[in-house]
């Protein structure tokens, strides 16, 4: 199986098609066959929540272990002939890959990634500097049966992760208590772990406490200084706290020594509705629109500043882009509905959600809640509540599709019905 010499390891790929990490290649690697279109169907939508990955191999008898990336565990992997997947990052989005080998002399690993066919390699050393704020989270996974290949891999984070496992399954259901409980029980783990902080930083943005996330941050970032998202937390972390215009010093200082796109398209968004800078206006729309060009979100922010400047048309067609791009976005497709009805067409785009609708509505009930608030904005809402209804049918215990739903009925004043949904949710909701 493996092609190896003494400094350079391949595991061989039956298929380039690298879909998730969990793909039908990746699983008949170890004689397991899975279709790859159904298992994206089962656990992605708008990407992959950590939390889904997990339970899809548990329902599908394989063992796995998660732990963050170090030269010696990459080569101790591939010489037993065990492929495993690694989670990157970029400003506000995450990736995933799959590591089938390595070569030291040039001190890469070699990846099979979802967007190439082709293999390509990958700076070791690197990416673990790069992914200091993560850590570069992997996860390997073999069949059940070969569960004891996985043993040496006994890292403190292997023990964490499934601890953060049960933090992110709280999270999902908002349940505060346990979100707290499991924090205390980290801390008494890992009192200084970095994934330590991380989860007291998101409890700290779960109940909105500016000056906790501000402190969270200041620790994180003595870690990994240049990492978008702490820095982008810190300037609304010192705008909410009264100093507006020292954020914008501060926010612009960095952008004049540091390229980031997601920070200057923030920056963008803070100004580009106000009279207070023109001039710094003009000159981040033009960065954007000169390297953001393959950024959905930033087709989203330059679709805002037209709307603010009653540009509708330009509105429009950067909104309807950013969709395009990124089309299980709900904002992005909600705010093409609102721009499309400005301009009388909305009868085209709800058919454009509802399509959106038939084709994800096994994944997600986001896209029913898109349209729902889009029967809201054309005065229709008791169809926008039957599409809600129906999607909890096949969704029962998405969060966000309950209390969209508790919230319609009580608009309408449907008490009964209301009092029939919060009844068949106290169990799976126990702080309703």
């Amino acid at each position: 199986m493996l092609v190896k010499n003494s400094r350079c390891a391949l595991l061989p790929t039956k298929t380039p098609d690298l879909r998730t990490h969990y793909n039908g290649s990746d699983c008949e690697f170890f004689g397991k066959q899975y279709d790859s279109e159904l298992i994206a169907e089962d656990i992605c939508f708008d990407g992959t929540p950590d939390t889904k990955e997990r339970q899809w191999l548990r329902d599908h008898d394989f063992s796995f272990a998660e732990f963050e990336l170090t030269k010696p565990l990459l080569i101790n992997l591939i010489d037993q002939n065990i492929p495993f997947a690694l989670v990157t990052t970029s400003g506000f989005s995450s990736h995933m890959q799959a590591v089938i080998g390595y070569n030291l002399p040039h001190g890469s690993m070699y990846i099979m990634d979802p967007s190439s066919p082709a293999m390509q390699e990958m700076l070791i050393d690197e990416t673990i500097e790069k992914e200091s704020f993560l850590g570069a989270r992997c996860m390997a996974f073999v069949p059940k049966e070969n569960s004891h290949t996985l043993d040496f891999i006994d890292t403190t984070c292997r023990h964490i992760f499934p601890i953060q496992d049960q933090y992110q399954l709280a999270r999902q259901v908002q349940d505060a208590d346990k979100m707290t409980s499991v924090f205390e029980q980290m801390k008494t783990i890992a009192p200084d772990h970095r994934l330590t902080q991380i989860m007291e930083r998101d409890l700290a943005c779960f109940f909105n406490d500016t000056k906790l996330i501000q402190s969270a941050n200041d620790k994180l970032l003595a870690i990994a200084p240049n990492e978008t998202v702490l820095l982008n937390s810190q300037y609304f972390c010192i705008r909410d706290l009264g100093d507006r215009k020292g954020a914008l010093k501060w926010l612009s200082d960095y952008l004049d020594k540091n390229h980031n796109l997601d920070l200057t398209e923030t920056l963008f968004n803070e100004i580009c509705d106000t009279s207070e800078n023109p001039k710094l206006v003009e000159k981040l729309l033009l960065r954007l629109k000169t390297i953001g060009c393959r950024s959905a979100s930033v087709y989203y922010s330059i679709g805002n500043y037209y709307w603010a400047i009653q540009e509708f048309l330009k509105a429009k067609e950067y909104y309807f882009i950013s969709h395009c791009m990124s089309e299980t976005n709900a904002v992005y497709v909600e705010n093409y509905f609102k721009m499309a009805n400005i301009l009388g067409e909305s009868e085209s785009a709800l058919s454009w959600l509802q399509r959106r609708v038939e084709k994800y509505q096994e994944r997600s009930a986001s896209p029913a809640i898109s349209l729902y608030h889009a029967y809201c904005i054309i005065n229709q809402k008791a169809k926008g509540i039957e599409v809600l209804q129906n999607a909890l049918t096949m969704h029962p215990k998405d969060s966000d599709l309950v209390s969209t739903l508790a919230f319609a009925l009580a608009d309408v004043g449907e008490i009964e019905a209301l009092q029939a949904l919060i009844e068949s949710k106290k169990t799976s909701y126990p702080n309703v």
